[in-house]
């Protein structure tokens, strides 16, 4: 490869770079005052970022292999730009404690929402487009007007070890951002779903609110999970004095035609499930107030949604290809997830306050056993009505490193 040519593909990359800054930089600024998206600027946004990561691509495997004219500019600009979608993504999830966990799951990916809610990921949007545009400045000047300081002095008598130190500089790179998005989600489950990893263990946190002597009780449920996690609820709590908000929805009509597979999937890894252990004595003080919606009140997208998450029967253990087929197709279509976890979440979390607001005057404690999706939701909406965090609780749902050891429940004698 000529010394022109490669210039003209270092130029053209650093000239792209550089317009994808710019459009980037118009559009967050567009959203940023005008509360308004353009849907032509994210088009381009999307285009110029696929073409991008593309050439960026190429450009590192030139600065890896290449004997000579080599640009530590480009060099960098392609590892900023191929691991930056990964640095962001505990920026993107940073934006959830600010929202609904509804409006978060449903529109995480709209840029619009990201900008107009995410503080954090605003200030990283505008600082990461910041620095790409420095970078091709300075590369595109010296480029021009000083070759010489562009190019990269040949540092390595001999071809190996420039390839090898290039090569462990981009892995590192790499593994330090794909590290950072593996981590990303496991600060989601903690801080917003009332999860943990603790020494190996998946952990309810389990977290009360009081305001004055009235006193609520948000504890993050699982379908599955060791007998042991729901059997140590049921003991801390059958003695006391409580209002229990129960969730289960409903199927008095008969629209749901099977069964949902978390049983046979706890057969599988050798837990147990809730509805089979999750069971209080009949002598005990607490009351128990069903606070959930009957499938009647879902939309027609949520019922068929959930019946394409039924087997037919117990002894079924996996779902049929074409109801896996079928959920993907009905995910592409626009507006359905806002339809369904509008049905799963807000719908069923606005019976429940409604519920919670019932029970409240008249009740010293009340607990909230729900599914872990629910209680980010429910601990907004606590807070904005006074209630303020006074403990927190762990409790063991299982051990994930002994899951693959254990017998399935259906080979225990």
């Amino acid at each position: 490869m000529s010394n022109k040519i490669l210039d003209r593909i270092f130029r053209a990359f650093i000239a792209l770079s550089f317009f994808e800054a710019c459009v980037g930089f118009m559009h967050a600024g567009l959203v940023t005052i005008f509360q308004t998206q353009s849907q032509l600027l994210m088009n381009c946004c999307n285009i110029f970022s696929s073409l991008l990561w593309i050439f960026a691509l190429g450009t590192l495997l030139l600065s890896v292999i290449y004997q000579s004219r080599i640009s530590n500019y480009v060099f960098i600009l392609s590892l900023f730009l191929l691991t930056s979608s990964f640095v962001s993504t505990p920026f993107i999830f940073s934006a959830v404690e600010h929202v609904s966990f509804f409006d978060f799951i449903t529109q995480y990916s709209n840029f619009h929402f990201l900008m107009s809610t995410g503080n954090t990921f605003r200030t990283f949007f505008y600082t990461m487009n910041l620095l790409q545009l420095v970078i091709c400045i300075m590369a595109f000047l010296l480029s021009r007007y000083d070759s010489s300081r562009f190019f990269r002095v040949q540092y390595y008598s001999s071809r190996g070890p420039r390839i090898i130190f290039n090569t462990v500089l981009s892995g590192a790179f790499f593994a330090l951002s794909i590290m950072i998005s593996l981590i990303s989600p496991f600060y989601i489950l903690h801080k917003n779903l009332g999860f943990s990893i603790d020494q190996g263990n998946l952990v309810c946190v389990e977290r009360s609110f009081v305001k004055g002597d009235r006193k609520i009780v948000l504890l993050p449920m699982a379908h599955i999970g060791d007998a042991s996690f729901y059997q140590e609820i049921v003991k801390d709590y059958r003695d006391k004095e409580a209002v229990f908000l129960m969730e289960g929805v409903k199927d008095t009509k008969g629209l749901i035609k099977g069964e949902l597979f978390y049983g046979n999937l706890a057969q599988k890894i050798g837990v147990s499930e809730q509805k089979n252990e999750f069971k209080f004595p009949e002598k005990t003080k607490i009351k128990f107030v069903w606070a959930d919606v009957d499938t009647s009140e879902l939309s027609r997208e949520t019922v068929n949604f959930i019946n394409l998450l039924s087997v037919a029967k117990a002894g079924e253990s996996n779902l049929n290809i074409s109801s896996i087929l079928e959920i993907d197709r009905m995910m592409k279509q626009e507006g359905i997830l806002k339809t369904i976890f509008g049905d799963i979440l807000k719908k069923r979390n606005e019976r429940l306050l409604s519920k919670l607001n019932e029970v409240l005057p008249t009740s010293k404690l009340v607990v909230i056993a729900w599914g872990a999706a629910h209680i980010h939701d429910l601990e907004m909406q606590i807070t904005q009505i006074g209630f303020q965090k006074n403990d927190e609780v762990k409790r063991t749902l299982t051990g994930l490193g002994t899951i693959l050891k254990r017998r399935p429940a259906s080979e225990v004698p």
